[in-house]
């Protein structure tokens, strides 16, 4: 453990969060002398009072005392911005691909009431893209069970004839997790050669092998037809 290394690190805490040492000081419940000493390598802090810093400030305690000073990790902020860089990406190459291949767009939903979806459709007259990001389940009760094998089929049904464009199959998890990791994104020519009813249906097979099955029926925002 190198008190000057950790002292450098305490002080750069103190700095990134603007206090002066008396600030610091009053904070933790100590003299602005003590904090002082810290910062120079002469002392340092007991456990408890670095486990305070850590948590006041969003460090990890490992990473006080170690070799490196980052910050705590966000998830939710990681999740957030990568969300949003997904959407920029896609609203950009929506653009640019509308303006160089005259593609037609709408969106994707349902009728279910259990179900709440969000998607787009992009098409012209060689090809049609799908894409769901997202999909929530909004029954009355929550679904913990673990299940076996989950799988999700995407489908366009006519005359009782299902076409499947689109398969997807995880395993030992719950519906929930299932469905906070869902994305599709399908390339394909259906709006040209297979008109029918669109819709996504999933199967959640327990420990025995009996399944729980969601049928979805998705509906388009746009006829899908080339003027």
């Amino acid at each position: 453990m190198n008190q000057e290394e950790i002292g450098k690190k305490i002080k750069q805490i103190r700095i990134d969060n603007n206090l002066t040492q008396r600030e610091f000081s009053d904070i933790l419940g100590v003299t602005y002398q003590a904090v002082s000493k810290w910062e120079n390598g002469k002392n340092l802090p007991d456990i408890s009072i670095m486990k305070d810093i850590c948590d006041k400030y969003n460090y990890k305690l490992d990473e006080l005392l170690g070799n490196s000073y980052k910050a705590k990790k966000n998830n939710k902020l990681k999740y957030v911005i990568i969300a949003i860089i997904i959407v920029i990406f896609l609203s950009v190459l929506f653009l640019i691909i509308k303006h160089t291949n005259n593609f037609h767009f709408g969106t994707i939903n349902t009728s279910c009431p259990e179900f709440k979806i969000t998607g787009s459709i992009a098409y012209n007259s060689n090809k049609t893209s799908i894409y769901i990001s997202d999909l929530k389940y909004c029954g009355d009760s929550k679904d913990n069970t673990i299940y076996k094998r989950i799988e999700s089929t995407l489908l366009i049904s006519k005359n009782n004839v299902d076409r499947n464009i689109y398969t997807d199959t995880k395993e030992n998890m719950t519906l929930d997790d299932y469905l906070d990791n869902f994305s599709i994104q399908v390339n394909s020519n259906i709006c040209l050669t297979f008109d029918g009813d669109l819709s996504l249906s999933i199967y959640a097979y327990d420990s025995n092998d009996k399944a729980t099955i969601y049928r979805i029926p998705l509906s388009m925002s746009d006829s899908c037809s080339i003027k």
